[in-house]
């Protein structure tokens, strides 16, 4: 029998004598697992051997969140003791609450055996008189069981996870690192458990930022402004520094060692795509931050301005249209050339294309009031008829701004086709992953993330949208047709290695902005803007 062969283990319901101060010390655990952890629980340390599990403070942390909400979900910096810590949770738990059954569901199954080790570890060095007896057929490499009828069962996370037992914790160790087919049909069939009053604990380091583990943390972060209610998951994020030691001179060290994407993802905990995106997701993070701190705000009629419009640059205008049935987007976008800096981007699903038209139109004439070199088109594939068409019929045209089409087409703006699309796609890559490009807008930046490589071709994630892209292709498009009599624009987009200077931050006093949004003034603009 394992408790004959065993000595740290406690054999089932074994009699045993407590003392007064005994007794007190099991009350005390009852009620307090920190204080439990604390004062009894050992752990492994790599060097040291084993040693007391002397909690760090974020580490109550956690322990007092498990014991307060019903659903928490961790995002945790690599080796901040997370696990080990949960484990002895779990320990606890189960010694101090009879009749329960706890599941860790873990990525593999060699993870799966090992937090069970690490919870038969902590059992064994308990004080006799703290254990509860062992259940000798159910302590294994997956089980522990208790005389009180508790029992802490691992298992790989799959879709059979907790199929037949009823359960009253979930541990979901590392569940981003799971196939993401496999998370989907796990939580699909563990739902209706934790529905029926289970409770659940998921931890996990970042991998890729559109599976399950990745949106139910968007999900539970965005709550914490807002009212929160009883089945909601309450977030804590671990930070790579929180354990002590750990400063400049670590995070240098590791990035040496795993470069600075692994050191994004697993220590800064970067939701970095994992999936076959067009765009490098570090690049990604990376610009946001940027755009974040760079970031200057400005509005004309309603409109968003990210850069206030300097007459001696050109600029170039993107049109992707669309039905406006709420399916997808309208999408203007208006950039700075040669800098290739976002100034504006104007998006909405509920208009029409007399509406969008005098959108595009507005923006136009407003660019040229400040600048002569103004370029735009519009795909004509399907609805960009309609827009071209209004625009062809216009009596009052922009002056300035010109119309560019493909040459020797015999219609206006440029027909989108499977090859035009790629190559205007890789184009927009390069530059961007280069810092050829500034991006500003929260809209591009999500649908870049979800610009993904599909039956030969770039499209979005399924139940994503790629307008905002669609209309900075356009805008790739006008720019190759330029580069047949441009210089600059044959330079950016076939020179390689070309490196034009790009301007930093435009930076203006007080004074200045009301200078500028006086000469902005709405009452200037050649017609009214028609906000959505």
């Amino acid at each position: 029998m394992a408790g004959r062969r065993n000595p740290g283990l406690k054999k089932s319901h074994q009699l045993s004598e407590f003392g007064r101060e005994e007794i007190l010390e099991l009350e005390r655990c009852a009620r307090d697992p920190i204080y439990f952890i604390r004062n009894y629980v050992k752990i492994k340390h790599p060097k040291r051997g084993k040693i007391p599990f002397a909690l760090y403070d974020y580490q109550e942390e956690l322990i007092r969140m498990y014991m307060d909400n019903r659903f928490n979900i961790i995002l945790s910096a690599r080796q901040t003791g997370k696990t080990e810590t949960s484990c002895a949770f779990l320990l606890w738990y189960a010694i101090f609450k009879p009749d329960m059954t706890i599941l860790i569901a873990s990525n593999k199954s060699s993870n799966a055996m090992e937090l069970i080790g690490k919870i038969k570890f902590a059992y064994e060095e308990l004080p006799h008189w703290l254990k509860p007896g062992i259940n000798d057929d159910e302590w294994n490499k997956h089980i522990c069981a208790f005389d009180n009828k508790s029992k802490i069962v691992s298992t790989t996370t799959s879709k059979d996870s907790g199929r037949g037992l009823a359960i009253s914790l979930i541990y979901c160790d590392e569940l981003a690192f799971v196939k993401n087919h496999v998370q989907e049909e796990f939580w699909d069939s563990i739902l209706p458990t934790i529905s029926t009053g289970g409770a659940m604990i998921i931890t996990s380091t970042p991998n890729g930022d559109s599976n399950l583990f990745a949106r139910m943390w968007f999900a539970a972060a965005a709550q914490v402004a807002e009212e929160r209610v009883a089945d909601d998951f309450v977030p804590l994020h671990v930070k790579w520094d929180q354990p002590p030691g750990r400063d400049d001179k670590f995070k240098q060290m590791m990035i040496s060692k795993l470069g600075e994407r692994k050191w994004e993802q697993e220590f800064e905990c970067r939701f970095l795509s994992s999936d076959h995106t067009l765009f490098d997701s570090y690049c990604i993070t990376q610009a946001e931050q940027r755009a974040v701190k760079s970031r200057e705000t400005y509005r004309v009629s309603g409109h968003v301005f990210w850069k206030k419009i300097d007459p001696t640059k050109t600029y170039i205008v993107g049109v992707d249209p669309s039905t406006g049935s709420g399916n997808d987007f309208n999408v203007i976008q208006v950039f700075e050339f040669p800098s290739m800096i976002q100034v504006l981007e104007y998006r909405t699903n509920s208009m029409s294309s007399p509406v969008v038209y005098t959108q595009l139109k507005n923006i136009l004439k407003f660019l040229e009031q400040f600048t002569k070199e103004v370029y735009f088109s519009v795909e004509n594939n399907g609805v960009g008829h309609g827009i071209i068409s209004l625009y062809e019929a216009d009596e009052n045209p922009p002056v300035h701004a010109h119309m560019i089409s493909e040459v020797g087409a015999k219609r206006l703006g440029v027909t989108t086709t499977a090859p035009t699309k790629i190559k205007s796609a890789l184009k927009f890559k390069e530059l961007f992953e280069r810092n050829l490009m500034t991006i500003y807008s929260d809209y591009t930046f999500h649908e870049m993330k979800n610009y993904v490589r599909r039956e030969g071709a770039y499209a979005a994630n399924p139940g994503a949208t790629d307008d905002c892209i669609s209309a900075i292709l356009i805008m790739f498009r006008v720019l190759e047709e330029m580069s047949t009599y441009d210089e600059n624009a044959y330079v950016k987009l076939y020179t390689v290695g070309a490196e034009i200077e790009m301007e930093g931050k435009w930076d203006y006093t007080d004074e200045d902005k009301v200078s500028m949004e006086d000469k902005y003034d709405e009452n200037e603009m050649p017609m009214p803007f028609i906000m959505s």
